[in-house]
């Protein structure tokens, strides 16, 4: 195994081992599936929170079909960009091999934090004030 991704192993088991502390929960994540399972379900929830953003953009996009196909085709380049993003990190054709099994942990995290950026962005977009000239107009 290589210094790199020795050390992305530690990184990625700090890493989680303070998200874990911070939920509030009194049981400790002790394995790896543990700590795997603790960090795909950060993701769904990120994910769900997107969902959830997404669904406010299209409802307010209601009567505006060019705005919603516009929003439709962002939303699957940046699909397309975080899972380019992660191939890129990550560019073993055999990943559990290469970085071991702290991979799929990594990846969910990677992915959570990559959904928290976005929802962040697409949040923006349901409370452009008047004024706001240059964040862009969605629908009303």
């Amino acid at each position: 195994m290589t210094t790199k991704a020795i050390f992305l192993i530690l990184a990625c088991t700090i890493v989680v081992a303070s998200l874990a502390g911070r939920t509030g929960s009194s049981s400790r994540a002790q394995t790896q599936r543990e700590l795997n399972d603790g960090a795909n379900r950060q993701l769904r929830i990120a994910e769900a929170e997107m969902a959830t953003v997404l669904s406010s953009l299209t409802i307010k996009a209601n009567g505006h079909p060019d705005a919603l196909a516009k929003l439709n085709r962002a939303q699957a380049a940046w699909v397309a960009y975080r899972d380019a993003h992660i191939d890129s990190l990550w560019p073993s054709k055999t990943p559990l091999p290469s970085y071991g099994s702290v991979h799929p942990m990594c990846v969910a995290m990677e992915k959570t934090k990559l959904t928290k950026q976005r929802i962040a962005e697409l949040r923006q977009m349901l409370k452009v004030e008047d004024g706001e000239v240059c964040f862009g107009a969605w629908p009303e």
